[in-house]
């Protein structure tokens, strides 16, 4: 069996089933054309402004998309979990080049397909088109949300929605485990260490979330809490 097939049949499946109907209409030879890929965390695969030579496909791990252009502040702007393509962007928009920096927060397993490939099976597969125009689009509105809602939120209030966001879309049996260093939370934030180190005590104190070591946990009993924190400015801008 194609060892493709068979990473993608071992995958959970939410994120088997997703790729498998982003894959339904492909070419017989798309199989072949990947490569499987192990990045290590803290891994930069993909640099802005490289050539955009290859996509890849997460189907393990984390990745998150940051910006060192902003006087010299590094922010991490997005977070991507499995099942997303990257480098496709770029062919939907006619780019040449990587639009961002993109880092590994974990070990990541990936798809690789070269550029060419890729190009060659969304010309002739409209249904893939249009399963990745949706999940690029996806993406681009959410994040217009978060740089809006931080327009109007603050201080320690931005990690109360981080913390509320890692929840919605990572909890598993009403909890989620968090792995995010304060120095990751503060560059996503765009917070300095110190706001982030007393929010996160402030909210172990006060049992809003639970450190287990460097881990954070929050319980749905505990997302509902964070929630009642900003509800009001939250409900306000999301309306």
């Amino acid at each position: 069996m194609n060892e493709v097939v068979k990473l993608i049949q071992s995958l959970p499946s939410n994120d088997r089933e997703f790729l498998e109907k982003i894959l339904s209409n492909a070419p017989i030879w798309i199989l072949d054309a990947f490569q499987i890929v192990t990045f290590p965390k803290e891994k930069d695969f993909i640099e802005e402004n490289d050539s955009a030579n290859n996509v890849y496909i997460l189907v393990e791990g984390r990745v998150k998309a940051t910006d060192f252009r902003m006087y010299d502040i590094v922010y991490d702007y997005t977070w991507y979990k499995p099942i997303h393509i990257f480098g496709a962007m770029e062919f939907l928009m006619g780019y040449d080049t990587y639009i961002t920096t993109l880092i590994t927060m974990t070990q990541c397993k990936m798809l690789k397909i070269s550029r060419g490939e890729f190009e060659k099976w969304m010309m002739n597969d409209i249904h893939a088109v249009l399963e990745q125009t949706k999940i690029a689009t996806h993406h681009l509105l959410a994040q217009a949300k978060k740089e809006r809602i931080f327009l109007f939120i603050q201080g320690e209030e931005r990690i109360y929605y981080l913390l509320l966001q890692s929840y919605k879309y990572n909890s598993v049996n009403k909890k989620c485990t968090i792995y995010l260093t304060r120095h990751e939370l503060a560059n996503c934030s765009g917070l300095n260490i110190r706001t982030v180190t007393r929010a996160i005590k402030r909210l172990v104190d006060d049992n809003y979330i639970t450190k287990n070591g460097r881990k954070i946990v929050i319980t749905e009993v505990q997302y509902e809490k964070i929630k009642e924190l900003i509800a009001d400015k939250i409900d306000q801008l999301e309306d």
